[in-house]
């Protein structure tokens, strides 16, 4: 039986860099709001086979969420298997957005934001480790992709 390995939606899309990292890519311009938010973790979850998993998200030039789906982000409920989230932004104001998500918010999982995606990346392996949970196959994983 083939597995899945990748979901395109029409804000973003998902995919699995490794049996426990998963990768979504907010498209360009696009506004995530809290269906959208509800859609990626039943994808995640689908593309996790409903294990532990690290998440990787690549948030686009001009891409934004809404301060609903910030909210819903935060719930203990959208934390389900979900280890830790490394956050990659493109401008100086996802940063910002980012940083004021994580103080009012207090997101249920370990997060990060970074301006590099291999800092990420190296940053999701190590809370694997920590969770002792192993990396079984690195596929289109590496540093030097954007």
């Amino acid at each position: 039986m083939r597995r899945l390995n990748e979901i395109s939606l029409k804000k973003a899309t998902a995919r699995k860099i490794d049996d426990h990292i998963l990768e979504n890519v907010v498209h360009e311009g696009q506004i995530i709001e809290k269906n959208d938010v509800i859609e990626l973790k039943d994808v995640n979850l689908t593309l996790a086979e409903h294990s532990d998993y690290a998440l990787l998200v690549c948030v686009e030039r001009l891409a934004q969420i809404t301060k609903e789906a910030r909210g819903i982000l935060a719930t203990k409920q959208m934390a389900r298997n979900n280890i830790a989230k490394a956050i990659v932004v493109s401008s100086k104001e996802q940063r910002k957005i980012m940083e004021i998500y994580q103080m009012v918010n207090k997101p249920h999982h370990h997060l990060k934001v970074f301006d590099s995606r291999c800092e990420a990346m190296e940053w999701l392996i190590q809370q694997l480790e920590r969770n002792k949970i192993p990396l079984l196959k690195t596929e289109d994983g590496s540093c030097s992709q954007n």
